[in-house]
């Protein structure tokens, strides 16, 4: 799950985050457990003006659109926005209006034009925005390279990192470290296990022809 993989590595004080995802609106959400099994970090399915803490995960209930106040939830079972509520283009106007160029907003995949108009809103506001890779492998701001260095490294220095920008920046050069790492592994693992099975030079040639 790219939530998950993008929760997991942030410090333990992190600002709040509020969470929208697309969920049956007739069944109850396991959403908040799960994620917090996986993740280790505190998470919770939001309620109407609870405060949003520090170190905590609000995930919006489902049929429920979950928007944010003055340091608040706020819920409001208002209609449908793009055949969806929760809606993120909600979350995330509201969140570019109440904090403008503090905002952080990033969008996984999905399957409909929600939170196209909201991540639009927290750009112009000045916040940032981050995109998950169209392929669906990690999560990159386009415009951002990484930096070359070892995953270990980027993340040792995620774990005690407390600056928001820089934590941010962070999570995006590991995740996107680990994206291009992968394919050069699971290539490697898999010439190796060919390697074993025929070391000759005619089985390496079958292997490159297969």
């Amino acid at each position: 799950m790219a939530l998950s993989e993008l929760l997991h590595p942030l410090p333990i004080a992190f600002p709040g985050i509020v969470v929208v995802q697309h969920l049956d609106p007739t069944h109850k959400s396991h959403l908040a457990p799960l994620l917090e099994r996986r993740t280790g970090k505190q998470v919770k399915q939001a309620t109407h003006a609870e405060p949003i803490l520090p170190g905590f995960v609000y995930i919006a209930p489902p049929d429920e659109h979950l928007l944010v106040g003055p340091g608040k939830i706020q819920l409001a079972h208002s209609q449908l926005v793009h055949f969806s509520r929760p809606s993120i283009d909600l979350l995330f106007e509201s969140v570019a209006g109440m904090y403008g160029s503090r905002s952080i907003g990033v969008i996984l995949s999905g399957s409909n034009r929600d939170g196209a108009v909201g991540i639009r809103a927290i750009k112009e506001a000045g916040g940032t925005t981050v995109a998950q890779d169209p392929i669906g492998v990690g999560v990159c701001m386009a415009s951002k390279a990484r930096s070359g260095r070892p995953w270990q490294e980027i993340a040792h220095d995620l774990e005690r990192e407390t600056d928001t920008e820089k934590v941010i920046a962070l999570a995006e050069d590991l995740n996107q470290t680990l994206a291009e790492d992968r394919p050069r592994i699971a290539s490697s693992e898999l010439q190796k296990t060919r390697d074993e099975k025929d070391c000759s030079p005619n089985g390496v040639k079958d292997s490159l022809k297969r």
